[in-house]
């Protein structure tokens, strides 16, 4: 049994990013999957995955651990997981049920994605199962927050390297001048020895 829903989310926040849930899947053995589908839409390039609800879950859990590490600022930014359900109160088999599942889950990822940062947490990759050398454009702008920054953050880590070996290279002039100091203090003593 399989139901598709074709929505996907644009977020202002991540221009280039499509993301959706775009339908459930019940096994044989009713194993409940959602597909999900990330798009980066500059290079129309597309992952696509399969979860349990109990994926979701953990997904949750570690996204809100690393931003009250990392970011407590913007933990109040990552949305509510929508609620489990008992199976005893309530059919998980049941199509409405799956299906309004799916609208829930489906609202919960694009209100995640618009979560500052999101794009470049590896909790979030590794669920998405985004391949590292896939990662390249999509992320590199997500983990800055914009091409821009991006420029800014490169100009940054250059000016740091040269700060570095200004650094370095004053320090070495400064021994530099304190050697030749000694160097000459050492021949003014030998030529007041002579005198």
């Amino acid at each position: 049994q399989v139901q598709d829903h074709k929505s996907f989310s644009r977020m202002s926040e991540q221009p280039n990013v499509e993301i959706g849930v775009l339908k459930y899947d019940k096994s044989l053995d009713g194993i409940v999957t959602y597909e999900v589908c990330l798009t980066d839409l500059k290079s129309e390039q597309s992952w696509t995955t399969q979860h349990r609800f109990s994926s979701f879950v953990e997904l949750d859990k570690a996204i809100r651990f690393v931003y009250n590490r990392d970011h407590g600022h913007l933990k109040k930014n990552v949305p509510a997981l929508p609620p489990k359900h008992n199976k005893l109160t309530q059919d998980h088999d049941d199509g409405f049920f799956l299906s309004q599942r799916r609208d829930h889950l489906d609202q919960y990822l694009k209100s995640l994605i618009k979560v500052p940062h999101i794009l470049d947490k590896q909790e979030f990759n590794d669920w998405i199962k985004i391949p590292a050398e896939e990662r390249g454009p999509l992320l590199d702008e997500a983990e800055t927050g914009s091409a821009l920054s991006g420029v800014f953050g490169k100009m940054k880590a250059g000016l740091k390297s040269g700060a570095s070996a200004l650094k370095s290279g004053a320090q070495s002039v400064k021994s530099a001048m304190t050697k030749g100091k000694s160097d000459e203090a050492s021949t003014e003593e030998s030529q007041n020895k002579g005198l």
